[in-house]
């Protein structure tokens, strides 16, 4: 089989374990309870979707899952069952994780049993498998943020501007997800371009690329929400005030 139908295999099938799980555990609330609050604070955006206020701190994700929670609405999918239709939403992005998991795995290796193995370990790690089978928020940034830790992985040993900019383009939309996700990741993004090859302006040169790629796709995102109710400006979107607001 061709690496498109693996990757095909892979996603259809952690997606039917997943949502197998969901149905059988009939819980999507274990551990947390969050997603419960999620999926109030997501009712405006699945109702009204050009009224509802952004959140400092998860700029663009109760408009993601607002519209695909409209979206299973439309289809008759736990219609009017926010927080239910989150853990499926969460599920179909864990799969997408898996399928890109597996196709960075090969793309290193060249061996099926490897990649299958790294992936079989990784969809089992308990943190993982929680996530993709509740309704907590974390996974669709989890999932972009990981792609574009896969493709620093392929690509950061010795980058051309275009890699830099399409990695950080996926980050910033994941950390614009989840605001705290950017603080793990951008230090990592950046040290490893300053062990990168080449002398020490052309590793300078890279680090400023990455910072400059991730202030303007922040920008342009944030260009887009300009005069939605609760858009901020850029200094908000790199660093929402969540704190003294009690949000996040």
């Amino acid at each position: 089989m061709r690496l498109p139908g693996q990757l095909l295999l892979a996603f259809a099938l952690s997606l039917l374990a997943l949502v197998g799980l969901i149905g059988w555990l009939q819980n999507v609330n274990i551990i947390t309870g969050n997603g419960l609050y999620k999926a109030i604070e997501a009712g405006p955006w699945i109702a009204d979707f050009g009224h509802a206020r952004l959140n400092d701190s998860n700029y663009l994700y109760f408009p993601l899952y607002g519209a695909l929670a409209k979206l299973l609405d439309l289809l008759g999918i736990m219609r009017g069952v926010a927080f239910k239709q989150f853990a499926y939403l969460n599920a179909f992005f864990a799969s997408l994780t898996v399928a890109c998991l597996y196709a960075f795995v090969h793309r290193l290796t060249g061996s099926v049993a490897t990649a299958i193995l790294a992936t079989l370990f990784h969809f089992g790690s308990g943190f993982f498998l929680l996530l993709g089978v509740i309704s907590e928020d974390i996974m669709p940034g989890y999932f972009l943020i990981l792609v574009s830790m896969l493709l620093a992985g392929l690509w950061f040993d010795r980058p051309t501007y275009r890699q830099i900019a399409i990695v950080s383009t996926i980050f910033t939309f994941g950390w614009l997800v989840e605001w705290r996700l950017m603080f793990p990741t951008l230090p990592a993004f950046g040290l490893a371009l300053l062990l990168s090859e080449g002398d020490w302006k052309i590793r300078g040169r890279r680090v400023a690329m990455l910072i400059a790629s991730v202030l303007v796709s922040a920008t342009l995102i944030e260009l887009c929400w300009q005069g939605h109710n609760g858009a901020l400006g850029l200094p908000d979107v790199l660093h929402p005030d969540i704190w003294t607001q009690g949000r996040g």
